[in-house]
């Protein structure tokens, strides 16, 4: 007999709160119609998570304005909260190491770079990367998630972030992400 995988709606819940944080990060403003539709769910439903995202402060719901497509109401508009959230994104190249924190939406809230460490050790490189990481976060108040870390290498990087060979930073069978995290 084949297993089942039933589902409830606590556990639904988290997946649909993530659903609309990535809608509302990559498009930006959304009424809530047009939510609904995407996401196949009622407006009650909608309502409810809408409702928990923006006592969080991760949104904004605004009154809808301008023109209609239908009769009724304009559609309330839900905007991206820029700073409750963030992530930081990181780039290390030959020459320089970048860190950016972004929030919600895709607003860069703050930025910081410096030359990577002369002849790329990889401790030396994580060091760099941590303090510049440090530095982008050190104005973020207390109710900010800061959410993870994502890193951009040039060179060949298996799915699970371990670094085969990165040519221009002489690096070859490298878990860079073991060494970030033990700082």
């Amino acid at each position: 007999m084949r297993p089942t995988a039933g589902t409830n709606r606590d556990a639904m819940r988290p997946h649909n709160l993530g659903a609309i944080l990535r809608y509302v990060h990559r498009d930006g403003a959304l009424s809530r119609a047009a939510l609904t539709s995407r996401m196949g769910l009622t407006r009650a439903a909608i309502g409810e998570l809408l409702a928990e995202l923006e006592a969080l402060g991760v949104v904004t719901i605004v009154p809808g304005s301008g023109p209609r497509a239908k009769a009724g109401r304009p559609s309330p508009r839900v905007i991206p909260g820029t700073h409750q959230i963030q992530t930081l994104a990181a780039e290390i190249g030959a020459d320089h190491i970048r860190t950016l924190a972004v929030g919600l939406g895709g607003r860069i809230v703050s930025r910081a770079a410096r030359s990577t460490p002369r002849s790329h050790p990889p401790t030396a490189v994580a060091d760099a990367l941590v303090e510049l990481c440090e530095s982008v976060t050190a104005d973020v108040n207390d109710d900010v998630a800061v959410l993870g870390l994502g890193l951009g290498v040039a060179g060949v990087v298996a799915l699970d972030g371990h670094i085969e060979m990165a040519s221009s930073l002489g690096w070859v069978d490298l878990d860079f992400a073991e060494l970030v995290q033990r700082r």
